[in-house]
């Protein structure tokens, strides 16, 4: 009985550590974007004539750290649910055992401080095909669901217009 509450106490900790480093990549992600939308701002004011510049409002930068770390890889500045989701539905082909997905994961820039990475991806993907039905498990692995697969075009099309939106911004 006391191993099984144990068990169950650490899953729930796997579950907020996954959670929580989730919600850490997406804070830097915006990040990025507010540093990108700085820059943007601070570009206009450099064209914008000194005896005009008194008319405009003055740059309110954020307070944002200016140059977090960049990652690099696909899945850099994406949480793990949505890096799933892409690997599920864009790059797999075929089922995928936890492991693989968090060793690719992994190689794809996701980064984690947890000492078990797949535990949390594992958290992850329990809440995924349980509470949200955007992937299904098999004795061979994950698949996306055609619910996941809905879900991962709007996310992806939500984040291309978000850049487009920067990149034309900038220019």
């Amino acid at each position: 009985m006391v191993d099984q509450k144990k068990e169950e106490f650490m899953s729930q900790i796997e579950h907020y550590r996954a959670v929580l480093g989730d919600l850490q990549r997406q804070r830097e992600l915006h990040h990025l974007k507010i540093n990108e939308i700085d820059q943007a701002i601070a570009s206009l004011h450099r064209l914008i004539p000194e005896d005009a510049k008194q008319e405009l409002p003055a740059p309110n930068y954020s307070n944002v750290p200016r140059n977090p770390a960049m990652r690099t890889g696909r899945y850099s500045g994406m949480g793990v649910r949505w890096a799933i989701l892409n690997l599920l539905g864009e790059v797999a082909t075929g089922p995928m055992t936890t492991g693989e997905i968090a060793t690719a994961l992994r190689e794809g820039g996701i980064t984690s401080e947890a000492a078990n990475f797949a535990g949390n991806v594992s958290a992850v993907l329990s809440v995924m095909g349980k509470q949200r039905g955007e992937v299904t498990s098999s004795e061979n692995g994950w698949v996306i669901s055609a619910n996941g697969r809905q879900v991962w075009a709007h996310i992806r099309a939500k984040r291309e217009s978000q850049q487009l939106t920067i990149s034309s911004n900038v220019q």
